[in-house]
């Protein structure tokens, strides 16, 4: 196992070199232990992942591990922003969140960001009572957790609309360019405009 640190936001690494399903597991694991111990495991939880390589079988492999231990989990059904997956968890009322990317990292990483039941990024007190459940091996529920696909972006963006004012927006005549990079959001500001 390499050495599974969590920092600002999550757990970030190489892919293929640290960030494996191995290391993975292990920290979706964690995760499961900390929700099943101090938040609402009945909540379930949700999880998300972006457009790099591996994101979406990356964030297949956490839901099971949540699943397993008797968490339901939401699970993105396309790539998704980071924020709609905190709009979700604390829209929806889950217990927590994940979102698989390593944000503006390179291309060649990737990571597992938690997102506590408010929805934003962990304290860091959460994040040290995950790492503390590090290797310790989940329960096994009488009753396996549920994994549901479903859209993260249209409540979302649904939200964006009513917290931006589109109308003054369109008045002001301004053009903009929008590069998102093949990131999470591409589409989703054109798609509101």
């Amino acid at each position: 196992m390499s050495q599974i640190k969590f920092g600002t936001d999550g757990w970030r690494g190489i892919i293929a070199e640290d960030f494996t399903f191995s290391n993975l597991r292990l920290a979706a694991a964690a995760a499961a232990n900390y929700i099943l111990k101090h938040e609402d495991p009945a909540k379930g939880i949700v999880i998300g992942y972006d457009t790099r390589f591996g994101s979406r079988d990356f964030a297949r492999a956490a839901a099971e591990v949540f699943a397993s231990a008797g968490i339901n989990v939401t699970l993105a059904n396309d790539y998704t922003p980071t924020p709609a997956v905190s709009y979700a968890v604390k829209h929806r009322n889950h217990a927590g969140g994940v979102m698989i990317t390593s944000s503006h990292n390179p291309a060649s990483w990737n990571g597992f960001k938690y997102k506590a039941s408010y929805g934003g990024s962990a304290r860091p007190a959460i994040i040290q009572s995950i790492e503390r459940e590090l290797g310790a091996p989940l329960p096994r529920p009488a009753n396996k957790g549920t994994i549901t696909e479903g859209d993260l972006k249209a409540d979302y963006i649904a939200a964006l609309r009513q917290f931006v004012d589109l109308a003054a927006i369109a008045r002001s005549g301004f053009k903009f360019g929008i590069d998102c990079m093949y990131g999470a959001g591409r589409g989703v500001l054109s798609g509101i405009f």
